[in-house]
């Protein structure tokens, strides 16, 4: 372009052009110094949380009473870490619960001979047998052919998600099949991590 610029004017015109140019050019370089040292630029280090897997195996379902708005479940919850402390489990809290009853609970360090954390040499076992309450809203307008959706929401209650998250263990999350519900059947089951700002 610029020589198709020079081939166009004068001689004279040329070399005002190249002047601009090579003004417009410093003054860049004059702004870009400037620029990088008015404003400083600030780089911190990021790490990630510290993180647990966690997984549910419902082993009750029981006494759904839409009179109180309520059901029944028992559960075994556990955590497998990299690190002994913090223990998942002592600040995980059953929500919107009408009545928690924590069974049995126990916590063990075994060799890591699994896939899982391969950075780390030991891993640390946590479970917990939880009996529970949960309130839920029946809504029973379809009756006899209503569907439910029943959610036991466990909550990390002491730790932020910048510092710790628990990672679902979807592999061994379940509930036995021939699970007795009262003439209810299940027709999904899952877990689901859901981080909170």
């Amino acid at each position: 372009m610029r020589g198709y610029l020079f081939q166009l004017h004068h001689p004279a015109v040329r070399t005002v052009v190249k002047r601009v140019h090579l003004i417009g050019c410093l003054l860049s370089a004059v702004f870009c110094c400037w620029l990088s040292q008015t404003l400083p630029v600030h780089a911190e280090a990021v790490t990630s949380p510290k993180t647990c897997q966690i997984g549910v195996y419902l082993t009750s379902l029981r006494d759904f009473k839409p009179a109180e708005n309520s059901f029944a479940a028992n559960f075994w919850v556990w955590s497998v870490c990299p690190f002994e402390t913090p223990k998942p489990l002592e600040s995980l809290k059953v929500i919107n619960s009408k009545e928690v009853n924590k069974n049995y609970s126990s916590f063990s360090r075994t060799e890591n001979l699994s896939d899982t954390f391969k950075a780390s040499k030991n891993l640390f076992w946590s479970e917990q047998e939880m009996s529970t309450t949960l309130y839920h809203n029946w809504d029973t307008k379809n009756y006899p052919f209503d569907r439910h959706v029943l959610q036991i929401p466990l909550e990390e209650t002491q730790l932020d998600a910048s510092i710790f998250v628990h990672s679902p263990d979807f592999a061994n999350t379940g509930y036995p099949k021939d699970l007795d519900l009262e003439g209810w059947k299940i027709r999904d089951f899952r877990i689901e991590q859901v981080n909170f700002p």
